[in-house]
């Protein structure tokens, strides 16, 4: 009898144990078809690796941006005596400015214009005022109320003074303290990589000419009207979306602990990078600092920034190399100088080049990439803003 309840109390286990055994191989049968599942998914969803516009990457602030911050400058305040003019005088001032209007400032055409649509292949991108005098005033009595207005302006401005007596456009911020000026001219970008113009900019501005005007008693001009200037921006806003768009490769580690701190910037310098402010490792076009940037190195997580305070310590699992097309000359032969960097450091930190959709980058990834840029430099070229000129610096 105890033998019989013994083999009974055995086979209830064996079964027992038979019935888990086959749960759990369906268990593992049905998360291997989930991930099947998942991964005809992703390979549906899956794209060629492509150009990122930037403004995609407003929508993810994990991703570094190359937008400086804006310097604000000190009030200040100008002692120049008022100075009224009649009709007389002002027809007269007028006609004297008329002898310089066919100067450029700078390269910029102050003559009125009518344009308000913008062409790629005529981008005026700045709004112009025109202040003729024939009073001399000095530099920095101008300077002096420039400057209490100009802290609110965040696109690029500037003011020009037609110099006394040489008669020559120049820039009064860069002026020694001696300099003086009989005509001004001052300007305000309409758009670029951060979006048209506001109204309240541009009115801000178009106060600041009043009120230079006012204190000096000259009259005025403008460009274009207000509202063409606001409709100026706009288009350049569009041209500039055409065109803004970045080259990027992520590394990420193959297995085991992060990129280490120190191995990242013994490398990163090694292949002639160096650090910038804002905690990013930049590839300059030639050895000084100050030259042209080609493309940077951040972390790929958080504000892309690397601890550089601590990089004993620091370690990350991913990085990106990437690029401004648009404000970079040569951009085709550029993108390729950082594919072969990214292959050493790919190399030296045994980690994986990725694409956008974090898969391998192949060969031919890389080429459909390198055709973009091409296509893109081609349409810049076209569109008479050539990639890294000083036209699409201003821009982008």
């Amino acid at each position: 009898m105890i033998e019989l309840r013994t083999a009974l109390i055995l086979a209830g286990i064996v079964l027992f144990i038979v019935i888990v055994i086959v749960s759990y191989d369906r268990y593992r049968l049905g998360r291997i078809r989930k991930q099947e599942s998942r991964m005809h998914e992703s390979d549906a969803d899956w794209q060629d690796p492509v150009l990122v516009r930037r403004e995609e990457l407003d929508r993810d602030p994990a991703l570094p941006t190359e937008l400086g911050d804006t310097i604000l400058s000190p009030e200040q305040e100008s002692n120049e005596p008022s100075i009224r003019l009649d009709a007389n005088e002002f027809d007269e001032e007028l006609r004297d400015a008329q002898e310089v209007a066919h100067t450029p400032i700078h390269g910029i055409d102050i003559r009125v214009t009518n344009k308000s649509k913008v062409h790629e292949d005529d981008l005026d991108i700045d709004f112009v005022a025109r202040i003729p005098g024939k009073n001399v005033i000095k530099r920095d009595t101008a300077l002096g109320l420039y400057r209490q207005f100009e802290y609110e302006l965040h696109k690029q401005h500037r003011i020009y003074g037609l110099s006394h007596p040489s008669k020559v456009w120049v820039d009064l911020e860069r002026e020694p303290e001696s300099a003086r000026f009989t005509h001004f001219g001052m300007t305000l970008q309409l758009a670029d990589r951060s979006g048209p113009v506001t109204e309240s900019e541009l009115n801000h501005f178009c106060q600041m000419v009043l009120r230079f005007a006012e204190v000096f008693g000259r009259r005025f001009s403008f460009s274009v009207a207000f509202e063409e200037a606001l409709e100026r921006a706009k288009a350049i806003d569009e041209v500039c979306k055409k065109f803004d768009s970045l080259a990027i490769l992520n590394i990420l580690v193959r297995q085991g602990r992060g990129f280490k701190g120190v191995d990242i910037d013994k490398n990163a310098r090694d292949l002639g990078m160096d650090l910038n402010q804002r905690n990013f490792y930049q590839m300059h076009r030639a050895s000084n600092v100050g030259s042209p940037i080609l493309f940077s190195l951040a972390n790929l997580f958080g504000n892309g920034e690397f601890d550089t305070a601590d990089m004993e310590d620091f370690s990350t699992d991913g990085l990106t190399l990437f690029m401004n097309i648009p404000a970079t000359s040569r951009p085709a032969e550029t993108f390729e100088q950082m594919v072969a960097s990214a292959k050493t450091l790919c190399n030296r930190l045994n980690g994986k080049l990725v694409d956008q959709n974090r898969k391998t980058m192949t060969d031919q990834g890389l080429e459909k990439i390198s055709q973009q840029i091409r296509k893109l430099e081609r349409d810049m070229e076209n569109a008479r803003i050539p990639p890294g000129g000083e036209l699409a610096s201003r821009l982008f």
